[in-house]
């Protein structure tokens, strides 16, 4: 187990939330909490990092991540339409070619919403690199 010095805490929120699940594709199912590669990804994105050059920076020997459920939470399974907009010339055309088309694919989403009374759905994440300029650049 490794000593450490300082923790940053910051509270992650919001009225709604989705964690894709990596292993779904047909449905989007989203895990409960944020999971350990999307916070170092947004805090990497807070540091002004560039996408996927980061890993090595913030992997698990170098950084630990915590995380709790700071209310009580539930899941929804809500169905949306996909559609692939690539081959659509405008977005003014979009909606005419969906019809035209018949391009609907319902594909099942799960959601988390906060559990009421409850406004917004809050995590608590704890932080720490042993890196000392991310984590003064993080203060």
């Amino acid at each position: 187990m490794k000593e450490i010095d300082g923790l940053i805490i910051f509270d992650l929120f919001g009225p709604i939330a989705h964690f894709r699940k990596f292993y779904t594709n047909s449905s989007s199912l989203s895990y409960s909490f944020p999971p350990r590669t999307t916070v170092t990804g947004l805090i990497a994105g807070i540091l002004g990092m560039e996408r996927d050059s980061y890993y090595d920076e913030f992997n698990s020997s170098r950084c630990s991540v915590a995380i709790s459920i700071k209310n009580k939470i539930r899941k929804i399974m809500q169905t949306v339409n996909l559609l692939n907009t690539d081959e659509f010339s405008s977005f003014r055309n979009v909606f005419k070619n969906m019809m035209l088309r018949k391009n609907l694919h319902p594909t099942p989403l799960e959601l988390i919403f906060p559990a009421l009374p409850e406004k917004e759905v809050s995590y608590r994440i704890y932080f720490f690199h042993s890196n000392d300029s991310i984590m003064r650049d993080l203060n």
